[in-house]
């Protein structure tokens, strides 16, 4: 039996792994990257968002630092539409959410270990990470290359200054840092610019992912080795713009830590110069060819298929494939997942419905009526995605699943904000797996079964 998986993010990436791990034939289709290759280099499962009550820094009766863990509890009870009250629920099974969060994690460190990028990070502490512009992202896992910046486990923090870099600006970054420190109530860190001695031609270079590549090569790398050696001292944390390496990146941290004496971290970074991005992108696509997994680069025009039929794809060229079932992780309007048009709001291949946050229906009207005026203000659109069951099956109009092997994971799944509130990455993983993992259990059962359809009448 085949699965194909539409999209190759994060919870594209994980749905075809866990499909292939249980033995499923996989076709994995997507056109190009999407939303996972700009993202900054956090995981975000549960990390501390601004104004999302669910998602604070300090409770705010006993005004103490709130750990990972207790922000996910809060967020399953408080935000009822997010995906996670779908995965989890909304009750007090908080051992049971934390098992099936670390277990994914693990799951994706395996994945992505082979390709040198490391997941660092638990529910049980935060993680405070620089930005490029100097503000400070509160989080729970990270990426290798960022999750040495932490600056509460520095002692204190140099910015290597590159002055000709595009958007690095080393003593700006250092004074926004103080106060962010500040604005947190945390210690004071002493925070200091160095200046490598490095050679002309790295020393020149404005774009990051430029450099990043040069220090690929080992003449460069020699180089930068060379210019911060004697750059350590005890609990120093050198904080480096985002340009070690783009695929070596795990053995020149190791080496530059070797030969300063100093911890080294990665700035987050946001695009057009998200360097963690690009990494992400490529050891998830490097672990869905050796998991044995088909990749066919091409949009899909639409997807059909009644009740327990085999569904039908088209693709954008007119080649038509059939699957015994399909796990939709086109995302949201970068993946296409969603189109917002002045005309109208839709999900393209299948015309499922589209919900906002508050349980508002959305599809089928301009993208205007569900936007608010004001910068901060919550903004209905963004939060527009399918509802799903409890299988993560998309529900169609009439409130029954689509298709009894049909499954959606990611951004497409409705009722958050990803980019608001800072999930985004976590949701694409859990779901991700769930669906897969949903597709597989649906392949055993007979055909109309009432294990396939999940027990529906």
């Amino acid at each position: 039996m085949t699965v194909v998986v539409i999209g190759a993010g994060l919870a594209g990436a994980a749905a075809a792994l866990t499909l292939a791990e249980a033995g499923a034939a996989v076709v994995q289709i997507a056109a190009a990257p999407g939303a996972t290759a700009l993202v900054a280099g956090t995981l975000d499962v549960a990390g501390a968002s601004p104004a999302i009550p669910t998602l604070a820094w300090r409770d705010r009766l006993r005004g103490n630092v709130l750990l990972p863990r207790e922000r996910l509890a809060l967020h399953r009870r408080g935000a009822r539409t997010h995906p996670y009250a779908q995965l989890f629920g909304g009750g007090d099974e908080h051992e049971r959410a934390e098992r099936e969060v670390e277990a994914a994690v693990l799951r994706l460190a395996g994945w992505l270990a082979s390709e040198g990028v490391a997941v660092a990070g638990s529910l049980a502490a935060n993680r405070l990470l620089p930005t490029v512009p100097g503000t400070l992202r509160i989080a729970d896992y990270a990426l290798g290359a960022v999750a040495g910046a932490d600056v509460l486990s520095a002692g204190e923090l140099a910015v290597v200054d590159l002055p000709a870099l595009e958007g690095w600006d080393a003593r700006a970054l250092a004074r926004t840092l103080a106060h962010e420190l500040d604005a947190l109530g945390l210690r004071k860190l002493p925070l200091s610019v160095v200046h490598p001695a490095l050679p002309e031609r790295l020393r020149s270079e404005t774009r990051p992912a430029r450099l990043a590549a040069q220090l690929d090569g080992p003449d460069a790398r020699a180089a930068l080795l060379a210019a911060v050696a004697g750059l350590g001292a005890e609990g120093r944390v050198l904080l480096f713009p985002p340009v070690l390496g783009l695929d070596t990146t795990a053995q020149l941290i190791a080496a530059l830590e070797a030969a300063s004496g100093a911890r080294v971290g990665e700035a987050l970074a946001f695009p057009p110069h998200a360097t963690s991005g690009y990494r992400l992108q490529r050891a998830l696509d490097a672990a869905v060819r050796r998991a044995g997994v088909e990749r066919v680069s091409e949009r899909v025009r639409s997807v059909a298929g009644a009740d327990s039929d085999r569904l039908a794809l088209v693709l954008a060229d007119g080649q038509g494939i059939e699957a015994d079932a399909v796990v939709l992780a086109t995302g949201r309007f970068v993946g296409g997942g969603v189109e917002a048009g002045a005309e109208v709001v839709r999900e393209p291949l299948l015309a499922l419905p589209l919900y906002d946050a508050d349980g508002r229906r959305i599809d089928g009207i301009p993208a205007w009526r569900s936007a608010r005026k004001g910068y901060g203000n919550e903004q209905p659109l963004f939060s527009a995605g399918v509802r799903t069951d409890r299988r993560l099956r998309p529900l169609g109009s009439h409130g029954r699943p689509h298709h009894a092997r049909l499954f959606a994971a990611g951004d497409l799944l409705g009722g958050f904000d990803p980019s608001r509130e800072r999930t985004g990455l976590g949701v694409a993983l859990i779901s991700g797996i769930h669906a897969g993992r949903a597709a597989a259990e649906a392949l055993r059962a007979p055909v109309g079964s009432t294990a396939e359809r999940g027990g529906m009448p």
